[in-house]
């Protein structure tokens, strides 16, 4: 069986090394797009004395260029945050395993004053079950999964929950990168409605 924090610990330096990648490509579009400008201002104020048709050609021409680079910035950066986020997420992971877990939210929100065992069994809380296992990162799925930790569901509901599972495990890539998503545009129920 594999070890799930040397999972962690390996996703984040392959995290690590493309946000290298991208930090350096940061650094490259930046210096193209400046180039870009000052080309096209070079050009136009050189391009003035041929006529004014042929220097704002030009200047359009290293202008368009600006724009194109500007919007693989723009990619690049969502690109790097997406990364950030990606490896915050396995470093919750691995202090979660190292049963460092009481700073994720613990659905007190959830807690209803009488429940038959919600309180014995310390599901909602600091250090409580939901705290330990909860990712969701929409409000209404936390309540979803709240629900589902209060309701005992019928053993074929079980049992589906258990196949879901089984497919979605090995997609640790898929997973995160959902989680991620799911972080960086937070979904509320009033937004959902």
């Amino acid at each position: 069986m594999i070890n799930p924090l040397t999972v962690y610990q390996q996703r984040l330096s392959e995290l690590g090394n493309e946000l290298r990648i991208l930090e350096k490509r940061k650094s490259l579009l930046g210096w193209l797009r400046f180039f870009s400008l000052i080309i096209g201002f070079f050009l136009l104020w050189k391009l003035w004395s041929a006529g004014i048709l042929v220097a704002l050609v030009a200047f359009s021409v290293c202008f368009g260029l600006f724009l194109f680079i500007l919007s693989k910035d723009l990619n690049n950066n969502t690109a790097i945050e997406n990364i950030k986020r990606l490896q915050l997420i396995n470093k919750t992971e691995i202090e979660v395993l190292n049963h460092h877990f009481t700073f994720l939210p613990d659905g007190s929100q959830n807690k209803p004053e009488l429940h038959d065992y919600s309180n014995d069994l310390d599901i909602f809380g600091r250090a409580s079950l939901f705290q330990y296992i909860n990712r969701c990162t929409t409000e209404h799925g936390n309540k979803l999964f709240a629900d589902w930790l209060l309701k005992p569901s019928p053993a074929t509901k079980i049992l589906q929950n258990q196949e879901a599972i089984k497919e979605l495990a090995p997609q640790l890539e898929w997973r995160q990168q959902l989680q991620s998503y799911g972080q960086a545009l937070p979904i509320s129920i009033a937004t959902e409605k």
